[in-house]
């Protein structure tokens, strides 16, 4: 146990981290699964280190985290929007458009090295359009966001990867 956490790890072909604490407010208990992706370790463009700090009633420090950049970490949640059915990977993307610094060009080229086998334009889209009938990935999110974007609406994120995305591919 540490910072009043339950920590548990499963070491195999994808090593995970659980971790388990009472939610501050004693209103259940948070359960956080860490996935730890050791696959993929030649990224498509050269990594990138991003300050950060955490300050918290259990801990304070920061550090210079080495990350992916950032149109490289969006082009994987292409890669998860067809493999996984999880609207949070659909959102993510929707999100990531918003910003001015990142082109849905630079998304494609980072693309490349994660790109499945025959995967093209029109079968993500094909894919999207049959995930956005499923009720469990329309409200994936419910749980997980508490203050919802004014603009985000799950037709028309999805709308807007096919059209500025999908079509490049």
């Amino acid at each position: 146990e540490r910072l009043g956490m339950e920590v548990r790890t499963q070491v195999g072909v994808y090593p995970k981290i659980y971790l388990r604490a009472p939610f501050e407010s004693g209103s259940g208990t948070m359960r956080v699964k860490i996935e730890v992706n050791t696959h993929e370790r030649f990224p498509a463009r050269e990594l990138a280190r991003v300050p950060y700090a955490i300050d918290s009633p259990w801990f304070r420090g920061d550090a210079d985290v080495q990350t992916f950049c950032l149109p490289e970490l969006v082009a994987t949640k292409l890669r998860a929007l067809y493999q996984r059915s999880k609207g949070r990977d659909l959102f993510d993307l929707w999100l990531a458009l918003a910003r001015p610094d990142l082109t849905p060009a630079d998304i494609v080229e980072c693309f490349a090295p994660y790109r499945p086998d025959h995967y093209t334009g029109g079968l993500a889209e094909r894919n999207l359009r049959a995930k956005l009938g499923d009720r469990d990935f329309r409200t994936d999110l419910t749980r997980l966001v508490a203050v919802w974007p004014e603009a985000y609406e799950v037709d028309s994120a999805a709308e807007l990867i096919i059209a500025d995305v999908f079509s490049l591919l």
